[in-house]
């Protein structure tokens, strides 16, 4: 190639870098705008209380934590929903052993084992009343409290559940309540308690279900005690009609 065409060939080459560099060094594009933000959909104040609230647990299952831990927890176990305290917590009183079962099939127990609420315990049962008002039961701890005066629930009970109704002919109350006692006492003093307050009782016993049935001629009033091993305590089922 001649001299005078090799020279003439930089300043080409010059000026094609910079035509590259110019065209790197421009403007910056500028980025896409946001797209706009959708108006925030209001936050159900229940469902924040569900999120928020504390974990359920079963009461009548306590007993039974931990009790394949291969060692023993680092703290008590606590439930994050105490039990309803309807009255003070005070011992069993001291009184005469249980007399022996009744013979004959438990048919209360058979009853009590079908039935998964307590609304379906009491109008199973076969009082009449029980089953008239069963329909009508509205479930409220506050039915706790509104057993006849002379059978209160016993100082011992926890109560988990309560439902109940009130009419012209209508007096039902259905509990679920566990006893800070093992069976055998608490349901030696049930059964001495509603001796005491006029109740005939009958006791019987059926695949570790034990019942207590009690009825009064005065005011028509009926009571059964449905009771089972919780693992030294008492869970109960109490279904009392009549009696006001």
């Amino acid at each position: 190639m001649p001299q005078a065409m090799r020279v003439s060939a930089i300043p080409l080459v010059i000026l094609g870098v910079a035509a590259l560099l110019g065209g790197c060094g421009g403007t910056t594009a500028t980025p896409a705008a946001a797209p706009p933000t959708t108006a925030t959909r209001p936050i159900d104040p229940m469902l924040s209380i569900a999120i928020a609230g504390p974990l359920m647990s079963d009461q009548q299952l306590s007993h039974l934590a931990n009790q394949d831990a291969v060692r023993p927890p680092d703290l008590p176990m606590s439930a994050p929903i105490p039990p309803i305290d309807v009255v003070p917590a005070g011992p069993i009183p001291a009184v005469a052993p249980l007399p022996d079962p009744a013979p004959g099939a438990c048919r209360t127990c058979t009853i009590a084992r079908g039935a998964l609420t307590l609304g379906a315990l009491a109008e199973r049962l076969g009082d009449p009343v029980a089953s008239a008002c069963a329909p009508a039961l509205r479930y409220s701890a506050v039915w706790a409290t509104r057993m006849p005066p002379d059978v209160p629930l016993p100082a011992s009970a926890r109560v988990i559940e309560a439902a109940g109704s009130d009419g012209p002919t209508c007096h039902l109350r259905a509990i679920a309540y566990g006893a800070a006692a093992p069976p055998a006492p608490f349901l030696a003093s049930e059964y001495a308690r509603l001796t005491r307050a006029g109740f005939g009782v009958t006791y019987q016993v059926a695949d570790g279900l034990q019942v207590l049935t009690a009825s009064r001629a005065r005011d028509g009033g009926a009571i059964t005690l449905f009771a089972r091993d919780a693992g030294g305590m008492t869970d109960v089922r109490l279904i009392v009609t009549g009696a006001n």
